[in-house]
């Protein structure tokens, strides 16, 4: 009899989203808590919208470190996104049991949120309700992709109102071509069946990684994907050009990556959200770098020691020379340490635990650590007019963050010689791994 009151009080109660209020939808629900509180809702409070989370998939959330040697693998599964049905805004349900939650793409959704917790945050402002149960959920009814309202974006035009709703970003492109989608050493990541067929140890340390995105305006943004997901590693390159590519607009910081992903990142459901091309077809033209691809004999091309092959150090102040591009480049370190190529984490398979014999370039200390007053330097030689918009690229190419060694240290850029050369610098003390083959800026205007 208790319960059937509540659901008799429910029904009658003022749905929130679905229809049309003096303050809109969202803002007569985002009107229950200020920014950066959290309230208990003790009344009816009956929302429905449109499921754009899927309960089978791997991808929904990050699964937080308990410590360092353990995960939480229920966060993925208790996180349910709704949005609007007519796509202003969204909302992240928490589960209190991974088990109750049976909330497929595209499901219509009827909750009362009666007894949850709803929790504001200010920057950027969206709502996380918890305490949700399966009692919550009033009613449930399939739907198809054709109720969901299509919501196509740039990187700039995101807002606060995106965030876990379903966007499809426009003109979409991998920073960084190499390798699979998530360029990590395997025994690091979640065991999963359909990807780890060879003898070796998974440690099962982490969960999550972060590609990074552009568009053709210019604009970044981070791609999440966790480790569980089969299709991260499955022997098939990244797609080299552009395109669509849609899934749930989110925040999450990673403390691995020094905890700053950005305002908003993107979790595609699966790789069927991921309609980059996979011909090259990038608006964006190439001046320098460095191709670490093996085509060479894995070797590098110093300006006074000449080709060297892997693994040989160059000299303090020998610079390395670009091999691909349309301008002279170079790169260097002042501090008594050797530039040489090294290994990563490209391969395509998980065969060698990701690892790759020669991805990167490497500053490495000498025998005495010889790091103090360190700079690791690359300096292009651009074409007249360029800076403007090859500084502020820069910034987004190579300030990257590494789940393994924490947040690379912001670069300033500088100008020799105007119109001729730039001049980007590690801070003093950075010991700097520059990943990946190829730096791309735009053509000039």
């Amino acid at each position: 009899m208790k319960h059937l009151l509540k659901y008799l009080l429910a029904a009658a109660a003022l749905p929130l989203w679905g229809q049309a209020g003096a303050a809109g939808p969202f803002g007569q629900l985002r009107g229950l808590c200020e920014p950066g509180k959290s309230v208990l809702l003790t009344a009816p409070t009956v929302v429905e919208g449109i499921v754009v989370s899927d309960y089978r998939s791997p991808n929904m959330e990050l699964n937080p470190n308990l410590n360092y040697y353990s995960v939480d693998l229920e966060e993925n599964d208790r996180t349910v996104y709704v949005e609007a049905a007519d796509g202003s805004c969204g909302i992240r349900l928490r589960f209190d049991e991974a088990s109750e939650n049976r909330l497929a793409r595209y499901d219509r959704v009827r909750l009362d949120l009666n007894g949850c917790r709803l929790t504001r945050t200010a920057a950027p402002d969206c709502m996380t309700l918890t305490g949700v149960q399966a009692l919550n959920v009033l009613s449930v009814a399939p739907g198809t992709a054709a109720d969901l309202p299509v919501k196509e974006r740039s990187v700039a035009t995101l807002t606060d109102d995106d965030l876990y709703t379903f966007v499809t970003l426009r003109d979409a492109e991998f920073v960084f071509k190499e390798g699979s989608y998530t360029n990590i050493w395997e025994p690091y990541a979640q065991s999963c069946g359909e990807l780890h067929h060879y003898k070796y140890d998974i440690n099962n340390r982490m969960d999550g990684w972060a590609s990074l995105v552009r568009d053709s305006e210019g604009g970044a943004i981070y791609m999440l994907v966790n480790t569980l997901c089969a299709w991260r590693r499955a022997g098939k390159p990244l797609p080299q050009g552009m395109g669509p590519l849609s899934g749930v607009v989110v925040h999450t910081p990673m403390r691995r990556y020094g905890g700053d992903m950005g305002r908003y990142s993107i979790r595609p459901l699966d790789e069927g959200g991921i309609g980059v091309s996979r011909k090259r077809n990038s608006p964006w033209k190439r001046l320098t770098g460095w191709l670490l691809d093996g085509s060479a004999g894995a070797s590098l091309e110093f300006e006074l020691l000449g080709y060297q092959n892997l693994g040989t150090e160059g000299r303090k102040g020998d610079r390395v020379l670009n091999d691909a591009g349309s301008s002279r480049g170079y790169l260097w370190t002042d501090c008594g340490a050797f530039v040489h190529v090294d290994g990563d984490y490209n391969a395509l398979g998980t065969q060698n635990k990701g690892w790759v014999g020669n991805g990167a370039v490497v500053l490495q200390a000498g025998e005495h650590g010889e790091r103090g007053g360190s700079r690791a330097r690359l300096v292009q030689v651009g074409q007249h007019g360029a800076h403007g918009r090859f500084e502020r690229l820069l910034h987004r190419l190579l300030d990257q963050k590494s789940p393994r060694h924490g947040p690379a240290t912001r670069l300033r850029v500088g100008r020799r010689q105007p119109g001729r050369q730039l001049l980007v610098e590690f801070p003093a003390g950075v010991e700097g791994r520059i990943c990946g083959r190829r730096r791309r800026v735009p053509a000039p205007s």
